[in-house]
């Protein structure tokens, strides 16, 4: 089983293409490319990977493929990327289109998705249909990921129309398998207040999980930790996957630990990462 690690939590340090670098130095096998920033709620924030990759700007798709290149020269790959989750945004059907231009253009296949938590199941189909002729043109897979909604009234996580596995369900049975597939997040999905577990959603979704972020929480929060430093049980999670036949990279997505550290920290805490996603694909593979 293949490792990958987001390099959202490296970049703010080092920048995007020593991140890149340093992933494959301490052993992943790929790199998961974040373009949140993309949306113009992001524009001029200068800071971690948006400082060190200015995609809004012309030349971005020049900016992808020299990281592909870096990646690539290092022996490892971009395997996917995260797009835009400003559904407010005034371009963000533009901002989805660049994303996936950039997913292409850095050699990755999937581009991982947030479904609108304010829509309906229709709502969402229909934004999504527009989109898959311009993904089916670069050969893009679009991943939509278990998200929660934050419940304003109780001042609480809750439950949005693609944070559990009935409502996930409704949704991707409304959409081509080809290219809509869907992508766990077991922070998202191990949080207490939404009644509802990573199995629960593997079993429900069976082959349309194949993407992964994996992170840890206290179950309260989204933390967004490294795996097995706080309380989420993977050994289960990791069952349910092999016993559904997952097939994709094991990918962290924790980058709270590079929040308040400095750049000398860098390596030490992807090394850490590293170590927790071998453990998991060691799992895996043991089952």
């Amino acid at each position: 089983m293949k490792i990958s690690n987001e390099i959202t939590g490296p970049s703010t340090l080092v920048g995007a293409e020593k991140a890149v670098e340093y992933c494959a130095a301490v052993g992943f096998d790929a790199w998961d490319f974040p373009l949140d920033h993309l949306c113009s709620e992001y524009c001029g924030i200068k800071k971690g990977i948006d400082s060190a990759l200015p995609l809004n700007g012309d030349e971005y798709l020049k900016l992808a493929r020299k990281l592909r290149k870096i990646g690539e020269d290092n022996g490892i790959v971009c395997h996917q990327t995260h797009a835009p989750t400003r559904w407010n945004c005034p371009h963000f059907m533009d901002c989805m289109k660049r994303a996936i231009e950039i997913t292409a253009e850095a050699g990755a296949k999937i581009c991982v998705t947030h479904p609108n938590s304010s829509f309906t199941a229709d709502q969402n189909i229909e934004a999504y249909l527009l989109l898959m002729p311009f993904a089916k043109e670069h050969g893009v897979k679009i991943a939509l990921e278990n998200v929660w909604m934050w419940d304003f009234d109780n001042n609480r996580f809750g439950n949005s129309p693609f944070s559990e596995p009935v409502g996930m369900k409704k949704h991707m049975d409304l959409l081509p398998e080809d290219t809509f597939i869907v992508c766990l997040d077991t922070g998202h999905a191990e949080i207490g207040d939404l009644n509802t577990s990573a199995v629960e959603i593997v079993k429900a979704m069976g082959g349309r999980v194949q993407a992964l972020h994996l992170q840890d929480t206290d179950r309260r929060q989204d933390n967004h930790e490294i795996p097995f430093t706080m309380d989420i049980p993977f050994a289960p999670i990791v069952r349910a996957l092999k016993e559904n036949g997952y097939s994709g990279y094991f990918s962290l997505e924790a980058f709270r630990p590079f929040e308040n550290r400095d750049a000398v920290d860098t390596l030490d805490i992807m090394k850490k990462q590293y170590a927790a996603a071998k453990q998991l694909a060691v799992m895996f593979e043991n089952i």
